[in-house]
């Protein structure tokens, strides 16, 4: 079984699930005082994390929290003779490694005898654990920063039954950074950073809109679309990803009959497959859970979107 590419960097910690409790109440504390916002889409994001060893592995003993890194992607669109470099966010685009081979890296990092399982698991914060586990830092804007690959990562959740482990549990804690900077805040097209709060306003977050269907709501400034898919506006100049920016991924361009398909949200049978090996699209539908790439039968799903999504930063002067 393959490993990870070595040009990706790849760091874990290992949380007894001794801790799991643990981790339930704090995610309690954030239902109580009202800091998960009870927005339909978010919610539908998170309404099946549990908190305690799967059913397919009911001796678990660690879990073990990876990070991963997934840097954003920069992508051209030719349109009436101008170039248009757009920004895609981390999560939305196929980075060349899978699951698979990360648990396989993973495997050959802890030196882990063949007879212990490690079991790929999506029902967990993640976020939050990595940063309990100490291998993270929360920024102001909610996201979870690891070391020098910045908030651009890719985190994944591995149980085992394997208890040869170092348990690494912490307080919560946020960037260094975050104590004097407001830099995220600021730069917010929509006031979903808060400077009085750490749990940002989920239901202000661009990306919980132009990652579905539908028309934007008319209180999102038009000047505050700047991706693809998803935002960057508190990540590409927060200094907790100062390191990151050097690695952008830089995917193919598109021609002007290519973007202008795109931005007409009708695109040729014989184009698609062209235009999908370029923007190595996951559906954004899955894209949190990092399920499957796009490919031509997926892409009529998603054309709306990114069509949509095109418009809004292209065309937005016209």
């Amino acid at each position: 079984m393959k490993e990870l590419p070595p040009e990706f960097q790849m760091e874990y910690r290992a949380v007894s699930c001794k801790h799991l409790p643990e981790l339930q109440a704090d995610v309690d504390q954030l239902h109580a005082t009202n800091k998960i916002h009870n927005n339909e889409v978010f919610q539908s994001y998170i309404a099946d994390f549990k908190y305690q060893a799967p059913k397919d592995l009911p001796e678990a003993k660690f879990v073990i929290i990876v990070a991963v890194s997934k840097p954003i992607a920069k992508i051209q669109f030719q349109y009436k003779n101008k170039a248009h470099d757009v920004y895609i966010g981390s999560p939305y685009y196929e980075s060349g490694y899978n699951i698979e081979m990360v648990q396989e890296s993973l495997r050959k990092r802890l030196n882990l005898p063949s007879k212990f399982k490690l079991v790929h698991n999506r029902k967990l914060h993640l976020k939050l654990l990595a940063v309990r586990s100490g291998l993270g830092k929360y920024g102001r804007n909610n996201l979870c920063y690891v070391g020098d690959m910045g908030c651009w990562v890719n985190l994944y959740a591995f149980y085992t039954d394997y208890d040869g482990l170092t348990d690494s549990w912490e307080e919560i804690e946020t960037m260094k950074y975050c104590k004097t900077c407001n830099i995220c805040l600021n730069n917010c097209p929509t006031g979903a950073i808060r400077e009085d709060e750490f749990v940002i306003d989920i239901s202000k977050c661009i990306p919980l809109y132009n990652e579905i269907d539908g028309i934007f709501p008319d209180w999102i400034p038009k000047t505050a679309h700047n991706a693809l898919m998803g935002c960057l506006k508190c990540q590409l100049t927060c200094p907790g990803n100062h390191k990151a920016l050097k690695g952008i991924t830089i995917l193919e361009g598109m021609n002007e009959q290519e973007t202008q398909m795109i931005l007409n949200g009708n695109i040729l049978e014989e184009n698609v497959q062209d235009i999908c090996q370029k923007l190595k699209f996951l559906d954004p539908e899955d894209a949190c859970r990092k399920l499957k790439m796009c490919d031509p039968d997926d892409f009529v799903l998603i054309l709306p979107r990114l069509s949509r999504n095109l418009k809004a930063i292209i065309l937005r002067e016209e």
